[in-house]
């Protein structure tokens, strides 16, 4: 929960500025490494899992934000699964770092590689891309992602949302989530992350600093669920974020 005050804007700037310059360099670094790694795939993804744990709490630092994750170990410690997290901070890019599995890999339409730097920093790293042009070729390269899932042990990490909360509250999820679960098998896992929205705002750049608070939810078993039965087990995920969701 927040407990800071309210960061100026140039404060605001500095410090997020400060962040993102400590996390290009190091990323830079990987990428280099990474170059060397090119035919293991599932190497470069391990590395990449175990930078962003390492730096996701220094840029959350860097940027006025003391961040702790209730039962980490089921995250960073378990099998492979599908993290999903509910999306409304301009700081989640790095709240999910915090707590990635090992061989994490974002889930990203293919339109990502055209972003100058970040695309192909992505595509180094080893990250899932989908083509999202049409529902139908999306859900038919579930199939060809889900073979390079278990191949792999890759641990697909997803914000059902789509895209940031405004003030904060839960919003629809999408079912995107649940056809990947039903292609892969994998257990979901869920990553509740508290009142993020109050330390930083969608579309806005100042920063209330303090603490912030994540939890790591019990795995959610979806190797029954099949798409007959799909809107019911959409409301099973988001079910569990509603119940462990404090007010907004």
């Amino acid at each position: 929960m927040t407990d800071g005050r309210l960061l100026s804007w140039p404060h605001s700037l500095a410090r997020v500025g400060v962040a993102w310059i400590a996390f290009g360099l190091t990323a830079f670094v990987y990428c280099v490494v990474a170059l060397f790694l090119l035919p293991w795939r599932g190497m470069r993804l391990q590395l990449a899992s175990s930078y962003a744990r390492w730096i996701a709490p220094i840029c959350l630092r860097l940027c006025g934000i003391r961040f702790s994750v209730d039962h980490l170990e089921r995250a960073t410690k378990g099998s492979p699964c599908i993290l999903t997290l509910n999306h409304a901070s301009q700081l989640d890019a790095f709240l999910v770092m915090a707590a990635f599995p090992p061989r994490g890999c974002g889930v990203g339409k293919k339109e990502v590689l055209w972003l100058p730097m970040f695309g192909q920093a992505y595509w180094l790293a080893g990250m899932l891309l989908i083509d999202r042009s049409s529902r139908e070729k999306a859900i038919e390269e579930m199939d060809r992602l889900s073979a390079v899932v278990h191949e792999l042990g890759l641990s697909p990490v997803i914000s059902p949302e789509g895209t940031r909360s405004p003030d904060g509250s839960l919003g629809l999820f999408k079912k995107g989530v649940v056809h990947m679960a039903i292609a892969t098998r994998l257990p979901i896992r869920p990553l509740v992350i508290q009142h993020a929205w109050r330390n930083m705002r969608p579309r806005q750049f100042r920063i209330k600093a303090g603490s912030l608070r994540a939890e790591v939810l019990p795995d959610i078993d979806t190797t029954d669920w099949s798409v007959e039965t799909l809107d019911e087990h959409l409301d099973t995920i988001r079910q569990a974020y509603v119940t462990a969701l404090e007010p907004v």
